[in-house]
């Protein structure tokens, strides 16, 4: 991912989630550590993020076309010398989505953090909404608003828009861009995407 964030570019890679299904509706996720290189007039930064782990549990489905997850986890410092660096930082997510007629759906996403590492003791709420379309057969798009809110801190709000292309059953591409909606926002990002299943990693053979 590509960022702006008021006279600082920043570029993430890459952005990885391992997602490992242990029960039926029982998912392990692990997020690997991210390289981040940061630039602005004053100086240069560049190193890994720490990564994080958790477990994911569908709740859904409700009905016939509302799902409902719950996502718990934590971020584990791995940067001890930091001096920004306070332990572990615990997370919940509750994400959900909801299908409507004619390819449309939406959905979103309430989640809680604390203790984040520039935000130590802090609680911060992030809600997200979205809509998603399928403009052709394996090709979405969707328009979608998130927030973080913490007490103290201006609230930071960005609009994301983007589009995902189903290459094979197993295999998507998606690119997608944003800006901030308010001046503690990045004023603008780009990213790109690619993700794979495996299915039946730990199934025993005939």
């Amino acid at each position: 991912m590509w960022s702006a964030d008021h006279g600082t570019l920043a570029v993430d890679l890459s952005e990885t989630l391992i997602r490992v299904g242990i029960l039926r509706r029982t998912e392990m996720r692990f997020t690997p550590p991210n390289y981040v290189r940061e630039k602005n007039a004053a100086r240069l930064r560049s190193g890994f993020e720490d990564p994080s782990i958790g477990l994911k549990e569908q709740i859904g489905p409700l009905g016939r076309t509302f799902d409902l997850s719950i996502i718990v986890g934590s971020g584990i410092p791995l940067h001890t010398d930091k001096p920004k660096v306070h332990g572990l930082s615990p997370f919940v997510k509750l994400p959900w989505s909801h299908d409507l007629p004619e390819g449309w759906s939406i959905g979103g996403m309430q989640s809680l953090f604390y203790g984040t590492n520039d935000q130590p003791n802090k609680l911060v709420g992030e809600s997200t909404i979205y809509v998603e379309r399928e403009v052709i057969k394996h090709s979405d798009v969707f328009v979608e608003y998130g927030a973080d809110y913490s007490r103290g801190v201006e609230s930071r709000q960005v609009l994301h828009i983007g589009a995902a292309r189903r290459v094979t059953p197993r295999q998507q591409i998606d690119f997608h861009f944003g800006f901030g909606l308010t001046h503690g926002s990045p004023n603008h990002f780009f990213a790109a995407g690619y993700s794979f299943r495996v299915d039946h990693l730990f199934s025993r053979g005939d």
